[in-house]
Order: structure tokens, then sequence, then C-alpha cells
């Protein structure tokens, strides 16, 4: 089974749309490579297109079954300590990292705690608004999205199969 040569943090953030897509792309590369990928989403509880998509590929994209948020936090906390201890993944998302922090459901110590466990060949995707200040300097690649122009701005909400 392949493996990465070296596994980096990568921080996706900003307030402009796009930072879950990106790492699902991501996801999409490195699966078709043949690399074990999984993403773990905070916060996020409603059961989108990008899910059903990933069943059919194959792709594992998992929210925590706790209800309270805070449990919920927890519990994907350690499922992903499992999972990098025992290096059972090339390739693991974090979605919606900079939502859970804002909250105070998760702290700059979980993260570095992650990191820690996380072998040289696994490569640490976190995504979120607002991640540089509090977690930039754990990353090897910061990709901001800016919003320039957004539908929203005129009225038009989310759109299925578009944004969720």
């Amino acid at each position: 089974m392949p493996k990465l040569d070296t596994g980096k943090v990568q921080i996706y953030t900003g307030d402009g749309k796009g930072k879950t897509t990106a790492a699902i792309g991501l996801m999409f590369r490195a699966s078709g490579y043949g690399l074990r990928t999984k993403m773990y989403q905070f916060i996020k509880k409603m059961h989108c297109s990008e899910h059903e998509a990933a069943d059919r590929l194959g792709f594992e994209i998992i929210q925590a079954k706790a209800q309270d948020p805070r449990e919920a936090v927890r519990e994907i906390l350690s499922n992903a300590s499992r999972d990098l201890e025992n290096d059972s993944l090339d390739l693991l998302i974090l979605d919606e990292v900079g939502e859970a922090l804002r909250r105070g459901y998760l702290s700059r110590s979980d993260i570095e705690t992650l990191i820690e466990l996380k072998s040289d060949t696994c490569e640490l995707v976190l995504t979120g608004r607002g991640l540089i200040e509090p977690l930039g300097d754990l990353a090897d690649l910061i990709t901001e999205m800016k919003a320039v122009k957004h539908y929203f701005d005129q009225g038009l909400l989310a759109r299925k199969g578009i944004e969720y």
C-alpha cells in the first residue's frame, strides 16, 4: 500500500466558501493514489450530499454520534487520537476545527496533542474560520479562502448540491 514520504499539517481557513470542499478534493486525490483517508466533522450534524458521495466512493466522513456538542467534540478527538496512534491513516481531515475552538469545545493543546500523535507520513488537515491566529504556527501550509463576491449577499441562500 502506498504511503506519503512526508506528512505535513495543513490549514484551510478564511471567510470564503470552499474550505471543506478543498479538503474533500484532497481526500479524493489521496484516495486515487491508494492512500487511506478519513474526515471527522466537528460541530456539523446535518447529513449533506457529500456524505452520499463519500459512501459511493468509499470515503469515510464521520460525524459524532453524541448530541451534546462538548461530548461530540470529545468523541471525535478520541477517535482521531486512536486513528493517529494506530497509524491507520495517510490523510486525516478535521473539519470545522475553527468553530469548535471558537465555542470553547476544543483547545490549542488538543490540536498540539493530535499533531504529536501523527506519524511522519500522515497528512493532517484542519479546516474552519479563524485558524491563523490560534494555530497558524503549527501548520506547514495555510490556505486562506477569501470571499470576494458571493450570491448570498443578493439574497440567494445555500443551494442543494452546491453548498450542502
